[in-house]
């Protein structure tokens, strides 16, 4: 027994010097890996059955802030104090570092926001009652708290919600009420990394303008989130700061200078004309025809006014490549003659020939060619082609649509561009042709072709560059003018028996119309004259129609270029015999009768002329005349006419008033009763005469208005069409 002990108690000795030199040992060796607390899960674990609350996985944050591979498994308390045991997936909310990993499973999304913000990142929030979800996110990598709050607003942009912030705290809310409450604004410039949160962010735009990137951005982002301001040009987005950001990203992608990196070179040509080099030059470089800008890396603009091109390129090699291919292209006999073709746009051809044809014939000797009654120069010959009997091609204005006739006359646009010209190809001298410089135009010829309405020039190069440059001086848009005008007759009657000039005058008009004293008005026969300042002569017709009869003659519209005369004709044309003819020698012989029509009616004819500070000054000339009972012995009719005529001086849109013409008629009438009246000596009993006096007064209104582009051409077609509508639809037919 003593031995059995003994034994026993060896073994146990030497067991316990054996564990205390492996410990000995160990604690002598020394380990590179940092030393982490040691954790005992099962000394804070509690082995009680969990509550059904516990089993829900709520989420927790473990108090460690330092990185760790323990494998065993851990226990987190989430925020209601109960245990709560992790999945096998892993924690809800696991601190790594400066940063947290988050894994969430169908979770409740008010026990998500207060995992995160409240547990997590010690943030103060407050949630709208009718916000409601659930929430699924997982990370493979520790978040930081940008991307936690970021975070945050994706999971409540997928349920319908959004986070605002206010002041140091967040409300979330229903993402269609937080645009409607107290929102953080931020210029989109600010370097500052947006806050998270809903708010709306206002990104200017410096190189490109906003309507052109909203379309842009616009697929990416959400309805209603981006708008543009094109008066201030910037750019609108509201929504959570993770979207905000990346829209403002991409916004900036395209807010670029174009010419950032860009070559560009301007290179004159000697012995061609741009627009064909050009041609010629996307050929080389294989460039399409669809005119898009910087295909391939390059781009040629024509530069007529300098006879050059100019070249724009990303890289500086193909500016280089260009310039070579100019050179090599620009080639040709400098003082030999071509064929060039000008396409008249805004004129006649034929005009533009007699222009150039009169400004060479100036101070040169002059001479004419082929019959042409237009001076031109020795070495200009003035040729017209034409295929047909047609006569003219009318001319084109920019004016929307609206019809006019007539151009403008050589010597007037002569008289206008004389100095360009004179600049161009300096002065003639006077004398034969002895006396005279060096031709600049080196006996150019030009031929007006009327049915293309084009000119053929036969010139050099250097002589055609003067030539094109004048044509192009020339050939530009012209101005039109609207004529509205109304001729009523106004029945002079007893209020009216001074004429309705004193009448206007005695009357409550001052606001609406002005004399005529301070606008020009110069009649060329006796009448008054008054401009309405207001433009709404219908004031005056309705007062008018009050205490008398008006009848209106004719309203007629009409547009007419600057400078031309615009004719209105409605009446008939009544015979009058101007002269005859008898033979003398045969008594028998008949006579002959030479007869011309004479118009008459209503003939009105307007000349406006637009002032660069946008007077118009008309030339009216109007007439109004018809046929009476004249002596029955008379071969001819008899005319009653009455005509006015002046001139004008009235800004756009303002209403003449021209008048005072008075006539008077006396008419003799016969009635009775039928048979008894044409009995001889008693028929006098049965019938009476009636001596009838009328005096009437012609009155004019003219309101002239300038249509310099399509807008105000357009402008003007919508409100006649308003006044159509005013007439409204006719009655449906039964």
């Amino acid at each position: 027994m003593y031995r059995v002990g003994n034994a026993r108690w060896l073994r146990g000795a030497r067991l316990a010097v054996a564990v205390a030199a492996i410990l000995a040992v160990g604690g002598c060796q020394k380990s590179d890996r940092p030393s982490y607390p040691a954790i005992n899960p099962l000394a804070s674990a509690d082995f009680s059955v969990p509550s059904k609350l516990a089993r829900q996985p709520t989420g927790s944050v473990a108090v460690s802030g330092t990185p760790t591979n323990l494998r065993a498994p851990q226990l987190y308390f989430g925020a209601d104090g109960s245990p709560s045991l992790g999945s096998g997936a892993g924690a809800p909310i696991t601190p790594v570092g400066d940063g947290a990993q988050i894994n969430f499973d169908n979770a409740d999304i008010r026990d998500f926001l207060k995992a995160v913000l409240s547990d997590t990142l010690r943030v103060s929030y407050a949630v709208d009652p009718k916000v409601q979800g659930t929430a699924t996110v997982s990370s493979s990598a520790p978040l930081s708290r940008q991307a936690l709050l970021a975070t945050v607003e994706t999971v409540l942009r997928m349920n319908g919600a959004a986070m605002v912030a206010d002041g140091a705290s967040y409300r979330i809310v229903p993402a269609g009420e937080a645009a409607g409450g107290r929102v953080m604004v931020q210029l989109g410039s600010d370097p500052t990394p947006l806050p998270a949160g809903y708010g709306v962010s206002v990104i200017p735009l410096r190189f490109v303008q906003a309507a052109t990137v909203v379309p842009l951005v616009s697929p990416v982002a959400n309805s209603n989130m981006v708008r543009s301001d094109p008066n201030r040009n910037l750019v609108v987005v509201s929504g959570p700061s993770s979207d905000r950001a990346a829209i403002a990203e991409m916004i900036a992608a395209f807010d670029v200078d174009a010419m950032r990196g860009v070559s560009a070179g301007l290179f004159p040509l000697r012995r061609s004309d741009p627009a064909s080099m050009i041609q010629e030059l996307r050929s080389v470089f294989k460039l399409g025809t669809d005119g898009t800008p910087m295909q391939g890396g390059i781009d040629f603009i024509p530069v007529r006014r300098l006879n050059a091109v100019m070249v724009v390129a990303r890289q500086a090699v193909r500016l280089r490549q260009a310039e070579a291919w100019i050179n090599r292209l620009d080639q040709g006999d400098k003082q030999g003659v071509q064929l060039y073709v000008y396409r008249v746009e805004n004129g006649t051809a034929e005009n533009l020939a007699a222009i150039m044809g009169q400004f060479m014939g100036r101070g040169r000797g002059g001479a004419t060619s082929g019959g042409d009654s237009s001076p031109v120069a020795p070495s200009m010959q003035i040729q017209t082609a034409s295929t047909s009997g047609a006569s003219s091609i009318p001319s084109r204005a920019d004016g929307g649509g609206m019809e006019a006739s007539g151009v403008m006359s050589a010597g007037e646009k002569l008289g206008l561009l004389s100095d360009d010209l004179n600049s161009m190809v300096g002065p003639g001298t006077s004398g034969g042709a002895a006396g005279r410089g060096p031709d600049p135009f080196d006996g150019a010829q030009i031929v007006a072709n009327k049915e293309r309405n084009s000119l053929m020039v036969m010139a050099t190069p250097e002589a055609w560059r003067k030539i094109e440059a004048a044509i192009r001086l020339m050939d530009t848009p012209r101005y039109q003018v609207l004529i509205e005008a109304t001729i009523a007759e106004v029945t002079l009657t007893d209020q009216l028996r001074y004429g309705v000039h004193f009448w206007l005058e005695s009357g409550n008009f001052s606001g609406v119309f002005t004399q005529n004293n301070s606008f020009g008005v110069n009649p060329a026969v006796p009448g008054f004259n008054f401009i309405i300042s207001s433009g709404n002569f219908r004031v005056i017709l309705d007062a008018l129609a009050s205490i008398t009869n008006v009848r209106v003659v004719s309203s007629p519209s009409l547009a007419v270029l600057d400078n031309q005369t615009a004719q209105l004709k409605v009446g008939d044309q009544v015979p009058v015999v101007t002269r005859q003819q008898q033979a003398t020698e045969n008594p028998d012989a008949p006579i002959v009768n030479n007869v011309e029509y004479r118009d008459t009616g209503v003939i009105l004819q307007v000349t406006p002329r637009i002032n660069p500070d946008g007077q118009v000054d008309l030339d009216i000339r109007q007439e109004v005349s018809n046929v009476v009972e004249g002596a029955p012995d008379a071969i001819n009719p008899t005319i009653a006419q009455r005509e006015v005529g002046t001139s004008v001086s009235v800004a756009s849109g303002q209403t003449v008033i021209l008048g005072g013409l008075i006539s008077d008629r006396q008419s003799v009438g016969k009635s009775g009763v039928p048979v008894l009246r044409d009995i001889p000596l008693v028929g006098n009993l049965f019938s009476g005469v009636n001596n009838t006096d009328q005096r009437t007064e012609l009155v004019i209104l003219i309101t002239p208005k300038v249509i310099r582009n399509a807008v105000d051409a357009k402008a003007i077609a919508e409100e006649f069409r308003g006044r159509m509508q005013l007439f409204g639809a006719p009655p449906p037919k039964k």
